[in-house]
């Protein structure tokens, strides 16, 4: 059975894997609306800042959009200074902290 609510993109060169996203539909937000994820985005180190990260987080909002999500999120690591710089390129409408526990 295939989930229309989750998928993952890939970025391949001569099929080699360069590049992956994971994006998912979240919950219905009396906020948001519709709201959508990306778990993860990796580009492989000798690949980076090529447009491979771009096209994959353009691929990412492009999913979420036609699946009716009105916002697209992800989080990232503190310690993850050229993944910010990357984010910040890309003129997010907003930023925020996170907090978690392990339980």
């Amino acid at each position: 059975m295939a989930d229309d609510r989750a998928a993952v993109l890939v970025a391949d060169d001569n099929n080699t894997i360069v590049g992956f996203a994971t994006v998912y539909l979240d919950i219905v937000s009396v906020r948001f609306g519709q709201r959508a994820w990306v778990e993860d985005l990796a580009v492989a180190p000798d690949r980076r800042s090529g447009g491979i990260g771009k096209a994959l987080l353009d691929a990412a909002k492009a999913w979420a959009r036609d699946r009716g999500a009105a916002w697209l999120g992800l989080e990232s690591s503190a310690a993850r200074v050229d993944a910010h710089r990357f984010y910040e390129r890309e003129d997010p409408d907003g930023r925020s902290r996170s907090f978690k526990w392990t339980l």
